[in-house]
């Protein structure tokens, strides 16, 4: 079974009457003990910016009822009590599970793993309404119960609105292990911020019937099967080869209790010979030197936590070491102002995180992937502060500091930055960022490619979008289904926009079809006018003489029929 397969069992979508969608996973402990955990801020108001502290969770046991846990579109549960909340984190009661019976238990690790290991959730999202894995690498511990975790530019995912309480897992040795729960993202790159549940279940184990951890993933050997091992991969050693002398070359772990007076030689002989204090003193001070190095290059490196773990490892071997403490403080000033920042940021407490994120920022020998975070931060905060002026400073350093490489990263700041301009710039700061992915054609590159050509057609006055921002819009939508309701409303602009156009050719064709009756009428006209001059000419000869009157009545009457003809016209 492969990860994303086993998340899926356990994952599950979280609606209530009252408050915001989110995710929730399952931990099942025996087939009678089942819990739900997620994060409580799933369970404030929809509208505002409420955060965990304004959930009063006695009141929220009164609205079981009111809250539903799907999987699938199928209800799998009922939520009965509290077990356990503490900060971001609750975890729930559930009965009725009879749909999750399938499931084998969960197994909660206790994580002590590096960044090296790849983590995976899985959670419902409220635009697309499925779930997604991201792969996520680059764990950095923030405080006890806090790490943070980040995902590579590939596995980005655009809308996060709806993970929140999703279970953070890690395959090792082909198992499974729950290790965290996704509380929230500190920003638009794909930073998590995820609750140690294993650490603060440690905690609560003392209490009655505590939720099982795992301490160990590794497999240890049987002393029997650990002898064999050992011997054959050792076989060059001093003590491997006197063991097959005395043993034989295939001899077991069973053969030492077999034959007492040869293990008594043996162990005589490891007595007597002063190699593995030697070997002691060789290499704990090879030991000792490399991890000072170790220590050195990282300080220089701006790599605090990895610093002082070699330091530590250090001085374990060559306690004298610890004259080179001074070496490691500068590291230590770093670290130290950087989690105030990050917790600071965690807590809601901008100004103080501003203040350790900018104070970091003088510090020498500051890695440009930890000063991208910062300023990433810092266009959160400048934001939530309303101070453009900052986000802007923050947008131009990050991009600096993003490689060539980075477009998709970079057109997204050029359009931030358009979007703060509304002067000569704003145009300029669309068209580098069209320029930025102008090449680009993967689907990452849609959405950003959309809001800058849309913005250009706003910014050049169009009154709709045109052909290839439309172009874009129509491959969007099968990435991004959120888009479909802007597409139809191009789409039936497009259509008014063509009714109208016929319309107006119309009442064009009826004007010219009516110029065209009036002048048929006004010709009809002169005819007759002409045709009454010349009978009245031929009276004239045939009588011989001219009647003033007849003339006069005659002129008249061609007059009031003139006038009469152009009023009907």
């Amino acid at each position: 079974m492969r990860i994303n397969e086993y998340m899926k069992q356990y994952s599950v979508k979280i609606e209530s009457l009252f408050g915001k969608q989110g995710s929730g996973t399952i931990i099942k402990v025996d087939d009678e003990q089942y819990y739900l955990a997620t994060a409580l801020h799933n369970f404030t108001r929809r509208e505002g910016n409420e955060s965990w502290r304004d959930v009063h969770v006695p009141d929220l046991k009164e609205k079981f009822n009111e809250i539903e846990v799907t999987r699938n579109n199928e209800v799998v549960c009922e939520i009965i009590a509290v077990k356990e909340d503490y900060r971001d984190l609750i975890i729930f009661e559930i009965s009725n599970f009879d749909k999750l019976s399938d499931l084998a238990p969960t197994t909660i690790l206790d994580d002590n793993f590096s960044s090296e290991i790849n983590y995976f959730f899985h959670g419902y999202s409220v635009v697309a309404g499925a779930g997604v894995e991201p792969n996520l690498h680059t764990r950095d511990t923030l405080e006890d119960y806090i790490y943070t975790i980040q995902s590579d530019q590939s596995k980005r995912i655009t809308d996060l609105r709806g993970y929140s309480g999703s279970g953070v897992f890690i395959e090792y040795r082909k198992k499974f292990y729950l290790v965290g729960i996704v509380l929230e993202r500190n920003d638009s790159l794909s930073t998590f911020y995820i609750f140690n549940l294993p650490k603060k279940l440690k905690e609560w184990s003392r209490k009655k019937n505590p939720i099982p951890i795992v301490k160990d993933v590794f497999d240890v050997d049987s002393s029997p099967t650990m002898y064999t091992t050992m011997i054959r991969r050792n076989k060059d050693t001093f003590l491997s080869k006197k063991a097959r002398r005395l043993f034989g070359a295939n001899h077991k772990y069973k053969d030492l209790l077999d034959d007492t007076v040869k293990l008594k030689q043996l162990s005589k002989y490891i007595e007597d010979r002063n190699d593995l204090v030697e070997l002691e003193e060789k290499y704990f001070k090879e030991l000792a030197d490399l991890y000072l190095l170790k220590t050195f290059i990282y300080n220089k490196q701006g790599k605090g936590k990895e610093a002082r773990d070699y330091f530590e490892k250090a001085k374990l071997f060559r306690p004298d070491y610890i004259r080179y403490t001074n070496e490691v403080k500068e590291v230590d000033s770093k670290k130290e102002l950087l989690d105030k920042g990050k917790l600071a940021y965690m807590n809601e407490a901008y100004s103080d995180a501003k203040d350790n994120f900018k104070k970091s920022l003088n510090l020498n020998n500051i890695e440009e992937s930890e000063q991208i975070k910062i300023y990433q931060n810092l266009v959160e905060i400048g934001k939530y502060e309303k101070n453009n002026n900052e986000v802007v400073e923050a947008y131009y350093e990050l991009l600096k500091l993003y490689p060539q490489e980075e477009k998709l990263k970079k057109a997204e700041i050029y359009y931030e930055l358009s979007k703060l301009n509304e002067d000569e710039n704003k145009q300029d700061l669309v068209i580098q960022g069209l320029n930025t992915i102008r090449y680009e054609y993967d689907s990452d590159f849609l959405e950003i490619k959309y809001k800058l050509l849309h913005s250009q057609d706003k910014i050049l006055g169009e009154k709709d979008i045109s052909l290839e921002t439309k172009n874009i819009l129509e491959k969007l939508v099968y990435t991004n289904p959120q888009y479909i309701d802007r597409l139809e409303e191009v789409k039936q602009r497009e259509r008014e926009r063509l009714i109208f156009q016929e319309k107006i050719q119309m009442q064009k064709d009826i004007n010219i079809n009516e110029k065209e009756e009036v002048n048929t009428k006004i010709e009809f006209a002169k005819i007759i006018s002409f045709l009454i001059i010349f009978i009245l000419l031929v009276i004239v000869v045939i009588l011989e003489k001219i009647n003033i009157g007849i003339i006069i009545g005659t002129t008249l009457l061609i007059f009031i029929f003139y006038k009469f003809i152009k009023k009907n016209n």
